[in-house]
């Protein structure tokens, strides 16, 4: 049985659920559930909850969501975010809907894994997964495929009543978990990697977003951590799928608008980051955010999350 507030698919079927709403999570299978969000927010709403082990793909297409998660504070609309972890604690979020917040997601616990009638639950791809929900916490953020972009936005529609209608939900979350899955298979049929390579980019991951000024270069990073430069390169790829330059500077530029939101001048903030001059920070960040650090600065707080 679902519990309150989730919507099944008997319910679907049946006709007992309110077709209009646009905002919770059905219950396709026990553990395997289907997100939906389509709300407007104004000037946003906090919300904390103790995380839980899971996998997950949220699909975000209008608004903004910003964590307290390391190396995720925010999820800008078009872009699609893999979590997966076995940890519980408190996560904090902020939702802004400007005018909408509009996101799909699909996840799994490791109850669905444990149903007897769980035909995938053998496959490796999907072994990759259970084994995630006994590790750290892992993000992976990525731009939005447009096949994804449309099943997230056939989420989103009105759901009418119907036992086809429970059909076409249930299509909708399959493709989805689809899509959760092929994201670890394309991990898993990588280059082979040990879970003493994977412990240890985890503990570099951690070194960098701890203090990326810190890293002198990826020599002396490798060094540190006992590897050489060009197995830290390939590792932390096969990791996290995404390369180890790009997270270095990635965290950097984070900080650094941390840092500028906070109050700190442009130069104290790229100087404290890691960058050497203040122009290639300032360069940098109008790349990534779209907006030059000094008027970042200038602005409200409720007018800097449209960047």
């Amino acid at each position: 049985m679902a519990g309150p507030g989730i919507t099944t698919l008997d319910d679907i079927a049946k006709g007992s659920h309110h077709a209009s709403d646009s905002d919770g999570l059905i219950e396709i299978q026990r553990g395997f559930y289907l997100g939906r969000t389509d709300l407007s927010l104004g000037q946003g709403v906090s919300h904390a909850a103790e995380s839980f082990p899971f996998v997950a793909l949220s699909i975000l297409l209008e608004g903004h969501i910003v964590t307290d998660v390391r190396g995720m504070e925010q999820l800008p609309p078009n872009s699609a975010l893999i979590t997966s972890t076995g940890e519980r604690r408190l996560l904090s979020s902020q939702f802004y809907g400007a005018p909408r917040l509009r996101n799909a997601e699909v996840f799994v616990t490791p109850e669905w894994f444990d149903l007897p009638d769980n035909r995938l639950a053998n496959d490796p791809t999907f072994q990759e997964m259970q084994a995630a929900m006994r590790e750290p916490s892992r993000y992976r953020r990525q731009s939005l495929d447009p096949k994804l972009r449309d099943i997230a936005v056939s989420v989103l529609a009105p759901i009418e009543s119907g036992a086809i209608a429970a059909l076409r939900v249930e299509a909708r979350a399959l493709d989805l978990l689809a899509g959760l899955a092929a994201s670890f298979q394309e991990t898993r049929e990588g280059l082979p990697m040990s879970r003493r390579d994977r412990d240890r980019m985890i503990a570099v991951r951690e070194t960098i977003e701890a203090d990326p000024a810190s890293v002198a270069s990826l020599a002396v990073l490798a060094s540190a951590h006992g590897v050489s430069a060009s197995k830290l390169k390939r590792d932390f790829f096969l990791a996290f799928s995404t390369c180890i330059g790009g997270f270095v500077n990635e965290q950097r530029l984070m900080q650094g608008r941390r840092l500028i939101e906070d109050g700190m001048s442009v130069s104290q903030a790229a100087y404290s980051v890691g960058y050497a001059h203040p122009t290639n920070f300032a360069t940098a960040f109008k790349r990534r955010y779209g907006v030059a650090p000094r008027i970042l600065r200038k602005l409200p707080a409720d007018e800097r999350i449209r960047f």
